[in-house]
């Protein structure tokens, strides 16, 4: 009731809002925006001195609406609270904007007279978009739009080789089931994908990986969930019921840092698990973690970027690979302290014991602080001048990664319950790590 209630007074607002005439305009801004998205967008407001975004309503998909903004103003817009675009409005009398998934997105159209104002969200095809009146000073007569169609762009062209991919018809939301192979950036090691989420965004559900570093037959996969009343790398079991499946799997809380990434649990499930028949089933998988509402995972289309997920997995047989010739975030090769090379590959593991580690920068240099997270990748937790120091909740069996500003690899440890401060004394090798 309460929702519905704010979107009728947000709707009297905006006609009210919009119905000024041309001496009582002044600089206020008609923001028209169109929802190409599957979901329902959110749309915050950033004023230029404010300090945080405000929230004004929701657009379903397939909706258009007006509200009213104001020059360099910044409107935020979010899917479940995951920022997919954002726009700087202008001076222009008349703005529109289509939200769209990121690749699609295009420049606003701008107009230099008000248009026919929309008092309530109203339909309007996903692919087309109704034509900006020309600038002329006067109000163009009142019709419905017809709209011509809108460019689709071509996927962003990896720097890699393409990879395999296998993408089975969209769910309702546009999700699909996905399998790809890309090379590590930090290494170049080749690491498989099982994707289930809407290309070209964020919002993904479930994702399986396989990478050289990873236990050969062992995939991690991350179930996102909302776990933001969980604590990083904390113990967890996530319950998966459906095709012939009903099971408590271990796994690990997965946090993101300032909350901008993937989060959720995060299991190792070796190949022969009976999770992977019931992935490659009919109908939906429901899971849920402890205290967090249960979650529909489709299976239509899943067989084939699952087969090839698996095979990939298979492919590494034997033991674990050797760590590789270690290399630095930034590309450069590894120096600094022996640790750089010893641990080189290193990744998160689950258990271990909870410790605050404290890293005190006693270095006369630029330190940043990265969590080796569980596929072996830096994920930067900050930088540290010259004496400051910094407080982190971690496990025992995740490595840390102390850098240089530009990101090479200075030194390497493991947390331990014994020693709660580490003290960052490595100076960077003389003459530095060559060419940045």
């Amino acid at each position: 009731m309460s929702r519905h209630f704010t979107n009728l007074v947000l709707c009297v607002g905006l006609i009210l809002s919009l119905a000024w005439d041309a001496a009582a305009q002044g600089s206020a801004v008609q923001l028209r925006l169109t929802n190409t998205m599957p979901q329902r967008v959110d749309y915050y407001l950033v004023r230029p001195a404010g300090t945080a975004p405000k929230f004004v309503g929701s657009l379903p998909p397939a909706m258009m609406v007006d509200v009213q903004a104001q020059p360099a103003d910044k409107w935020v817009f979010a899917v479940e609270r995951r920022k997919f675009q954002e726009y700087d409005v202008r001076p222009e009398p008349f703005q529109h904007l289509t939200l769209a998934p990121a690749g699609l997105q295009s420049q606003a159209e701008v107009a230099a007279a008000y248009q026919p104002v929309i008092g309530t969200p109203v339909a309007v095809s996903p692919t087309s978009l109704p034509p900006a009146a020309p600038p002329t000073a006067t109000l163009p007569p009142v019709a419905p739009p017809v709209a011509p169609p809108v460019a689709t762009a071509p996927p962003p062209v990896s720097p890699v080789a393409p990879p395999p991919v296998v993408a089975a018809a969209p769910s309702p939301d546009g999700a699909v089931w996905t399998f790809l192979q890309y090379n590590a950036p930090e290494n170049g090691a080749l690491v498989s994908n099982l994707v289930f989420g809407i290309p070209e965004t964020d919002a993904i559900q479930l994702l399986a990986v396989c990478g050289p570093r990873s236990i050969v037959g062992l995939p991690a996969v991350t179930f996102v969930a909302d776990v933001s009343n969980f604590t990083a790398g904390a113990p967890a079991l996530v319950s998966v019921r459906g095709g012939g499946l009903d099971a408590s799997i271990p796994a690990v809380v997965l946090r993101a840092p300032g909350g901008e990434g993937m989060e959720g649990f995060v299991a190792d499930i070796d190949v022969t698990n009976p999770f992977w028949t019931a992935l490659n089933g009919s109908g939906a998988l429901v899971y849920s973690g402890q205290g967090t509402g249960p979650r529909s995972l489709p299976l239509a289309g899943s067989s084939a970027p699952l087969s090839q997920f698996l095979n990939a997995c298979r492919s590494m047989a034997g033991a674990t690979v050797a760590a590789a010739p270690p290399a630095a975030v930034g590309g450069a090769p590894a120096g600094g302290n022996a640790t750089c090379r010893t641990m080189a590959g290193v990744k998160s593991e689950n258990g271990g014991q909870v410790v605050v580690v404290e890293f005190v920068n006693r270095t006369n240099e630029t330190r940043g602080v990265n969590w080796m997270d569980f596929e072996g990748i830096p994920q930067s937790y900050g930088m540290l001048e010259p004496g400051q120091s910094i407080g982190i909740e971690t496990w025992t069996t995740h490595p840390w990664m102390l850098t240089d500003g530009p990101g090479n690899c200075i030194e390497m440890v493991m947390p331990s319950v014994a020693s709660p401060v580490f003290d960052i004394t490595v100076p960077s090798p003389p003459g530095g790590f060559g060419p940045e």
